[in-house]
């Protein structure tokens, strides 16, 4: 997060951080009459701000000859820009709020309905996050996002459809559409979605990004926890690390070997939004007297505990935008993960998408892991919501000889686990740990060793953008352009 502040206005204070949103919305088809009056226009904007949960401090707005307006609203939170092109029936607005109380979303559906748009454009941009002490930097989550319009369809419960991202590169982007926006906030941390798509589901969005979905959460959350809890040989004591959605917890307690099981994740919000909207995802895994939910810093809270665990599980946002769980892929901390698992004991991280074209995330976690593991072993599986070929690595300093031999049999038949898995048995354990040439002769050529240190943060940032993913190639050639940018 950002470092915070506190605003006084009107005899009241406000708690703000650097973290906002800006949005840059093209409202189509206006009403020409609309757009050429100035009052008309202010209070479209000054409706959609109080719906916004901002609090106006002031308002500027003016007509212009032969016609237009512009207009301008000073938020406590920031502000809401207009201008209006009667002649085009076109109006751009932007909208810009800091902090975690405001809801900038909520005005759209409000503006476009006041001026009568037949659709909208939108874009929206994360500003304000935190890259390292001192520097901050924007991140747009919703390039050339579309609100088209037709007669029978609702934008966000109002008039049109919505198209949320779920995912981008620099050469790619996939939307979902919206038919239902079912809840929609903004944490200390990031900002959350909950929506349902007419293909998956519900499906739940961090920051833009689709993290499960109700068609498919199965297959990811029991690829991520079945394969080292059914290689171990008695896994009693689990802790997860993220997986706010509580399907891994779900997963990881279908053993009846397990005794306790510990989740720890940095967002209460995205819990507590999960519980609610998702209750099918964790299904009584939060309420399971085996369980304990812990709201922290999984990083500090690793470093502070005593505990050891059979079976640690990394369920965490990705690596690749150098985000809030960054640090929780480095080797220091990896390090200190290996000192919590008990004698035997495995670590599954998630390693993000890996395939001929994008690999330089999966190879960056690998070969840092090998820096502190002796065994690490990667496996994939296709996850149809998140339009990619998935990837995990299981991590341990001791020596699963044949990883495609799972107890997987052996464990249904013995009781470990007490209910029939969806997606996972012996033959799609198999097939999960037989990887295609072509990746596996991939797995040592890219990627680079990432530290807490600001130099190595700061690499990873420039070769992951240029996807240059050789190593030492892609590394090097990063590492020899922040020393020619720091010059």
């Amino acid at each position: 997060m950002g470092k915070a502040r506190t605003v006084t206005y009107a005899g009241h204070r406000l708690y703000m951080n650097t973290s906002g949103i800006h949005l840059l919305c093209e409202f189509n088809g206006c009403n020409p009459s609309i757009l050429a009056d100035a009052c008309a226009i202010q209070q479209a904007c000054e409706a959609a701000a109080r719906l916004s949960k901002a609090t106006v401090l002031r308002a500027d707005f003016h007509e212009f000859l032969p016609n237009g307006v512009s207009g301008f609203l000073f938020l406590a939170e920031s502000h809401i820009s207009i201008h209006t092109w009667p002649e085009h029936k076109y109006a751009a607005v932007d909208i810009y709020t800091c902090g975690t109380l405001v809801s900038p979303r909520d005005a759209i559906p409000a503006i476009s309905a006041s001026l009568g748009a037949s659709d909208v454009h939108l874009r929206e941009i994360l500003r304000g996050l935190p890259v390292r002490p001192g520097s901050y930097a924007s991140r747009e989550v919703s390039s050339a996002t579309a609100v088209l319009a037709d007669n029978n369809d609702s934008l966000i419960n109002a008039g049109k459809k919505f198209w949320l991202p779920g995912s981008s590169s620099h050469h790619e982007r996939h939307c979902f559409e919206v038919r239902e926006w079912i809840a929609s906030a903004r944490s200390q941390y990031q900002q959350i979605e909950i929506v349902r798509n007419e293909a998956y589901g519900r499906m739940l969005f961090l920051d833009g990004a689709v993290q499960s979905a109700e068609s498919d959460e199965y297959m990811y959350h029991e690829a991520l926890v079945h394969p080292a809890m059914t290689l171990h040989h008695n896994p009693q004591r689990v802790l997860i690390l993220g997986g706010g959605e509580g399907a891994s917890l779900r997963e990881a307690l279908r053993h009846s070997s397990v005794k306790r099981a510990v989740m720890v994740d940095i967002d209460g919000m995205v819990v507590e939004m999960c519980r609610q909207h998702l209750p099918e995802w964790s299904a009584g895994a939060f309420d399971d007297p085996r369980s304990e939910v812990i709201i922290a810093d999984g990083q500090r809270w690793v470093e502070a505990c005593a505990e050891q665990f059979d079976i640690i599980l990394m369920d965490l946002t990705d690596q690749i935008e150098v985000g809030s769980s960054f640090p929780l892929y480095t080797r220091e901390f990896y390090e200190c993960v290996q000192s919590r698992l008990a004698p035997g004991g495995m670590l599954v991280v998630q390693a993000g998408e890996l395939c001929v074209c994008e690999y330089f995330s999966h190879c960056t976690i690998r070969r840092t892991l090998a820096t502190t593991f002796r065994y690490v072993t990667t496996y994939m599986q296709h996850i149809p919501s998140f339009v990619a070929q998935w990837s995990w690595i299981i991590a341990s300093n001791d020596d699963w000889t044949d990883l495609r031999n799972s107890r997987v049999s052996n464990a249904r038949a013995n009781g470990d686990l007490n209910t029939i898995t969806r997606f996972y048995d012996q033959a799609t354990h198999v097939r999960m740990f037989t990887l295609p040439r072509d990746i596996a002769d991939l797995l040592d050529k890219g990627g680079m060793v990432i530290t807490s240190d600001d130099t190595s943060r700061e690499a990873y940032q420039i070769a992951a953008a240029t996807r240059t993913p050789g190593w030492p190639g892609g590394a090097g050639q990063a590492i020899q352009e922040l020393s020619r940018r720091r010059e």
